[in-house]
């Protein structure tokens, strides 16, 4: 990857919307997410992403965009970048990557009359408690009960195989975050306070904030 980037969240993908009416046909807005580590990442210029299939004519050279940032904090910075999709006739896979990675990325995108293969699924809840435990699991359970930890997705990845999913819609139970409890010593001093017009009488401390807010940011990016 060059110029190098220290990625701590994503790729991750996300579908926005189709608009039907559009002059060329349907167009689909899709966007892709990073979160870069400001100290160890090259970042100007801007984040570079390479797309091959936006243009169908033979031979069409990867359209290349810049990202854009959605926002900074606590020594990261999140990159965007907007994929507007000219739905043609056939389904197609849309191969990228970043700063000229040579990992095998992609995604689907349906025919302009087809309707997408979604998978729904639900209870994906991950727990980060010293360690992320294993997906679609709770701290109860024996994971090697189940066929190990990532039964869920090998059963989606082999669909996805014999037939390429377009979207996919996630339910209830997503991310655990029981453990903000465990990780941050003002929060768990005041779970303890037996009174509870101290309780809810007791100011949100900068310190508070700081603790709560980090746990939140590491808790989404370990297990996005």
């Amino acid at each position: 990857m060059s110029p190098p980037l220290d990625i701590k969240c994503g790729p991750l993908l996300r579908y926005v919307s189709t608009d039907y009416r559009g002059k060329k046909g349907p167009l689909a807005l899709y966007t892709i997410l990073i979160v870069t580590k400001d100290g160890d990442s090259v970042c100007d210029p801007e984040p570079l992403l390479e797309i091959a299939g936006l243009n169908t004519a033979k031979n069409a050279p990867a359209t290349k965009l810049k990202a854009e940032i959605l926002h900074q904090e606590r020594t990261v910075t999140f990159w965007r970048w907007k994929i507007y999709v000219n739905l043609i006739a056939d389904e197609r896979r849309l191969a990228y990557r970043i700063n000229g990675s040579r990992e095998n990325l992609g995604f689907w995108v349906p025919g302009a009359r087809q309707p997408m293969r979604i998978v729904f699924y639900s209870c994906n809840g991950t727990s980060v408690d010293g360690i992320v435990n294993s997906p679609g699991f709770s701290q109860s359970v024996n994971p090697d009960h189940f066929l190990g930890p990532d039964s869920l997705w090998r059963d989606v990845l082999r669909k996805h195989g014999d037939s390429p999913m377009h979207v996919m819609l996630g339910g209830g139970d997503q991310l655990y975050c029981d453990g903000l409890a465990k990780h941050s010593k003002l929060f768990r001093a005041w779970l303890r306070i037996s009174n509870l017009h101290h309780k809810f009488s007791t100011p949100y401390t900068e310190e508070l904030k700081n603790e709560v807010e980090e746990f939140y940011l590491e808790q989404y990016s370990l297990v996005s």
